[in-house]
């Protein structure tokens, strides 16, 4: 009997799993994956002053040619983890002792996949001589390839791109004109909609183009931090009671949001059936962290 292994479309499940799984566009997914893998290691390394930092490039290529660039200060990805692991489909590090950063999950294989000829670069390291550096893409037809130190050069992978590492880890990933102007116009929205909590509680820092960006707090004099029961459990929220009404059918500010590890999950209005005094109802703000 001769055994031969299945094939498999690995972009068709990418869509399947994915598409259940992340609802945004490809490149807001990517901010999530990149924000989220960071924080995971901030906590894990028990990073002094977890920083992460967002710019923007663009220059002409013979077409246009835009970049977002990624850096946080945790301690960069694990040697052996980079070499045999980080580049897997399919294969996360969120249960492993080599910690949660880098595109290892599904979400930012998400946007490669979403468009041909998509390129994410991740530099790690906090010596030069011993940087680990990788690109991926996603061709028009077949699997994905990857490009990777010491088999390819640091300077090749980066090519004229125009991206500088220290230290921690670094990504950079090419965006369509659209998409660049999109995030360069709302990726600070973006951030306050899935990973305000987070700001709110000096998880880490976001410094785009050199600017720290602050948490959205609700224009509220009361403020109010106390357990609540839930399914039998003890949820830790913050409660705020706004001085103007908070919602509108396309506010991203409801009257309740579910966090898990600090992101944003989901969000609930306030029954109008609730015997709520005045509009208090509708100036109601908090987040259950789950």
């Amino acid at each position: 009997m001769k055994w031969e292994e299945m094939p498999s479309d690995t972009r068709h499940a990418l869509e399947m799993v994915g598409g259940r799984l992340y609802k945004e566009s490809p490149h807001i997914t990517l901010i999530h994956e990149i924000i989220g893998n960071a924080n995971d290691e901030f906590q894990k390394g028990l990073t002094n002053d977890p920083t992460i930092t967002i710019d923007f490039e663009e220059y002409e290529n013979g077409e246009f040619m835009g970049l977002i660039i990624f850096k946080n200060n945790a301690p960069p990805i694990p040697d052996e983890f980079f070499k045999e692991d980080y580049h897997t489909m399919f294969k996360s590090s969120k249960s492993s002792e080599s910690g949660g950063i880098g595109f290892v999950g599904i979400g930012a294989k998400q946007f490669i996949q979403s468009k041909d000829g998509r390129q994410l670069i991740t530099v790690t390291g906090n010596e030069k001589k011993s940087f680990s550096s990788s690109i991926w893409e996603w061709p028009a037809t077949g699997n994905p390839i990857v490009a990777k130190t010491p088999d390819t050069s640091y300077d090749e992978i980066l090519g004229s791109r125009k991206i500088s590492h220290e230290k921690g880890t670094t990504f950079a990933a090419n965006l369509t004109k659209d998409e660049f102007d999109d995030l360069k116009e709302n990726i600070i929205h973006y951030i306050h909609k899935w990973w305000n909590h987070a700001l709110l509680q000096n998880r880490f820092k976001i410094e785009i183009s050199g600017k720290n960006i602050s948490p959205w707090i609700p224009n509220a004099k009361e403020k109010y931090v106390r357990p609540i029961r839930m399914a039998g459990k003890k949820i830790e929220c913050t409660f705020w009671i706004s001085d103007t009404e908070l919602l509108d059918d396309n506010d991203d500010h409801p009257h309740i949001l579910y966090v898990v590890a600090d992101k944003r999950i989901t969000d609930k209005k306030i029954d109008d059936a609730y015997k709520i005094k005045g509009n208090f109802s509708k100036r109601i703000f908090c987040y259950a962290d789950v």
